[in-house]
């Protein structure tokens, strides 16, 4: 469900703005050993990221179907401002950072997350290699440790190849959680004279999301750059 920042961070000082729309198929973990045994589903996503003289913006969406469904079953987003009004300076890889998160499934609702806190980032100078660490404090109703750790990686190993992902390390329901997302991607549109076209795979790894245990989802899917 989660998708998270800077997928298109990689393309910083190409352009002021992505938007794209990505399409997987999360093949589930039903008869698996995962705790957290899923169906299959669909997941269609817009998401997009800017940048401007105070910052950055980045908010994406999320919509699940299952396979055989006539309308999507959940709906989430994400928001999530930074600040860096010093981008000149010694310290411009330093930025404060607020985020929303929320949505909502068939039978319940998702909760409303509010965040906020620093990020620092560790780039090259054409920022196809980065990674960035944040340090966030986290209201969710119900959370007694009201703190999150965050990592976002990305890299480019080869023209064409993208290698991107976050872990969030933080407390539900009263236990110790985590959620991973690695994707890669290959701009496979630049054979065929769509070089907007990629192809992907994601596998979702999470343990205790959601107050449960451990759960794996491969996913295969397309993206198009906007």
């Amino acid at each position: 469900m989660r998708k998270y920042l800077i997928l298109f961070a990689l393309f910083t000082t190409m352009a002021q703005a992505q938007t794209s729309i990505q399409l997987f198929y999360d093949f589930g973990s039903k008869n698996t050993a995962c705790t957290n045994q899923r169906e299959q589903q669909l997941t269609a996503t817009i998401e997009h990221l800017s940048f401007d003289n105070c910052g950055s913006n980045f908010f994406f969406v999320d919509m699940d179907f299952a396979p055989n469904g006539d309308s999507p079953f959940c709906a989430y987003l994400e928001y999530a401002r930074t600040f860096n009004f010093w981008q000149t300076s010694k310290a411009k890889d330093l930025s404060l950072h607020v985020e929303y998160n929320g949505g909502l499934a068939l039978g319940y609702g998702i909760s409303h997350t509010i965040l906020g806190g620093l990020e620092y980032q560790l780039h090259s100078d054409d920022y196809r290699h980065f990674i960035t660490f944040m340090a966030l404090a986290r209201y969710t109703p119900g959370v007694t440790v009201p703190l999150q750790g965050t990592v976002v990686w990305g890299c480019e190993p080869a023209k064409g190849l993208s290698f991107s992902g976050f872990l969030d390390l933080y407390e539900s329901e009263g236990l110790f959680a985590f959620m991973s997302e690695p994707q890669l991607w290959y701009n496979i549109g630049k054979h065929i004279k769509m070089p907007q076209l990629y192809i992907g795979a994601e596998i979702e790894l999470s343990y205790n999301f959601a107050g449960r245990g451990f759960m794996c989802n491969p996913c295969i899917g397309f993206k198009w750059v906007v």
